[in-house]
């Protein structure tokens, strides 16, 4: 049978995408799940590929998707227009094994013209089941549609899918550089874009002469927060930390949209004097780790808060002073809790 570009028939078993939020619970009603959909964040659904590249072992070539990162399986069908040499096209269901490659490659591909036929890549959807609707058993063991629920953020009607936007992966993209902006403004620096590289997990494989767009994706940012003349930056412990990350983003979770964080104050270091205390950060993870945007806020905050206790101090050593001799106050042992980076 032909494949229905909205569905999924037999690209994939089991598993969903995995967002924050999570699966809920079934509604009461579950006829009303007929008109729903899930995306699928590891598969990309492409149409309009030419016949003579339709097969497993040159789609997975580093030409053509292998660029874009791991794959894990392939579906072709071959079926479109067969009369018609000159219009005839396959599609391709491409199961990656990185939600961050599959976006990278519906990115670059979409809307390539390739040997007389326009290319369109899009995310793949599932459907669910009919019994699985009915509250019955299914008997197919080969069934691909849901049987289980779909997480709320990838979870959309079939109008919405048809729509296209929330397939085109640029919902996704818009929200991802959102938080690379916010990274960007608090740890310093500019994102880059990166072209090749085996995708964004770096597990694909280098084409030499690509003959799909290379994947174009955002190098990370440097990991560690930039400090001022040498004070180390406060870091929340991850642990401490909720909210959405990069990654999962790209999972489809963190659907709404936060906005930027105001201006940046960064904590303007004392001049150190004799007596002062090392500057040592608490509950610094790992200069590998990640930070997500919460943790970023949460630093901000932190310099903030322990900027704001800096200021109270110079004015209660300023009162003090000035009470008891008009001389300046001494540098050596104002706000030396701060500098030590304590959480309160």
């Amino acid at each position: 049978g032909m494949f229905d570009g909205a569905d999924l028939v037999a690209a994939l078993g089991s598993g969903g995408g995995t967002g924050s939020k999570g699966p809920p619970e079934p509604p009461k009603d579950r006829s009303t799940l007929a008109t729903m959909r899930v995306i699928r964040r590891n598969l990309v659904y492409a149409v309009g590929l030419p016949p003579s590249i339709a097969t497993e072992e040159i789609l997975r070539r580093p030409e053509y998707f292998g660029q874009y990162g791991k794959i894990s399986k392939i579906v072709i069908n071959r079926n479109h227009n067969p009369g018609d040499t000159r219009r005839a096209s396959a599609s391709a269901y491409v199961t990656f094994a990185h939600k961050e490659d599959t976006l990278a490659c519906v990115l670059a591909l979409d809307g390539f013209y390739h040997d007389g036929r326009n290319v369109r890549a899009s995310y793949g959807t599932s459907k669910y089941c009919s019994a699985f609707i009915k509250t019955v058993r299914c008997n197919n063991p080969d069934c691909t549609y849901l049987h289980h629920m779909g997480d709320t953020e990838d979870t959309f009607t079939k109008q919405e899918i048809q729509a296209g936007y929330v397939t085109s992966g640029r919902d996704v993209m818009a929200r991802q550089q959102q938080i690379m902006a916010q990274q960007a403004a608090l740890l310093g620096g500019t994102g880059k874009k990166k072209v090749g590289g085996g995708g964004p997990s770096g597990t694909g494989k280098n084409a030499t002469n690509p003959v799909f767009p290379p994947p174009t994706y955002d190098e990370p940012l440097p990991k560690k927060p930039v400090s001022q003349r040498g004070q180390p930056a406060i870091i929340m412990n991850r642990a401490q930390s909720v909210g959405p990350s990069a990654a999962s983003i790209v999972a489809g979770g963190g659907k709404s949209s936060t906005a930027p964080p105001a201006a940046h104050t960064l904590l303007t270091p004392l001049k150190r004097g004799t007596s002062m205390p090392p500057a040592k950060p608490v509950g610094v993870t790992s200069p590998s780790a990640d930070l997500t945007p919460a943790e970023l806020l949460a630093l901000e905050k932190e310099k903030k808060e322990a900027l704001a206790q800096q200021q109270r101090e110079l004015a209660q050593k300023a009162k003090a002073a000035a009470t008891v001799a008009p001389s300046s106050p001494s540098h050596s042992s104002i706000g030396s809790g701060a500098s030590r980076g304590e959480i309160s």
